[in-house]
């Protein structure tokens, strides 16, 4: 969560915007309002998570910039739920059934459990690639991202 573009934006704009100091810390962090997610709820973003350290140890750009571009689509459905769903973009609900990559497992059956994930996401009739792509028509959702690309 505090790795998403929302909770960048979201910093920038309480801190850096009416605090106007440079020191992160614990009370700057504090200002940024994070919504409590029930357990059983937390556990796509785990999975995720999990996949994208795989990948950036095998050097994996490509997976894992969708994966993270997928996380921070998740976190904006998080804060602006009512809009995404009115939009008809939300995500989180297709994401329930990731399969988990555990320990035990040899590295090369994890990247083929990731690669089949991938592949299953990335497909151009799949629903979370289709809603993410048109997630950028909800107005909070482009204001945060305009303002991030400056």
């Amino acid at each position: 969560l505090l790795n998403s573009k929302i909770v960048n934006y979201s910093f920038n704009f309480f801190f850096y915007f009416y605090v106007k100091k440079a020191t992160i810390n614990h009370q700057a962090i504090s200002v940024i309002p994070i919504p409590k997610i029930p357990k059983q709820d937390q556990k796509p973003f785990e999975t995720l998570v999990e996949y994208i350290l795989l990948l950036k140890q095998q050097e994996n750009d490509t997976q894992s910039f969708y994966f993270e571009q997928i996380i921070d689509g998740m976190v904006y459905e998080l804060y602006f739920e009512k809009e995404i769903k009115q939009a008809g973009c939300d995500i989180l609900k297709y994401l329930n059934d990731l399969p988990e990559i555990k320990d035990e497992m040899p590295d090369n059956e994890k990247m083929k459990t990731i690669t089949k994930v991938f592949n299953k996401l990335y497909d151009k009739e799949s629903s979370v690639r289709k809603n993410l792509f048109f997630m950028d028509s909800v107005e909070e959702v482009a204001i945060i991202k305009k303002s991030l690309e400056k």
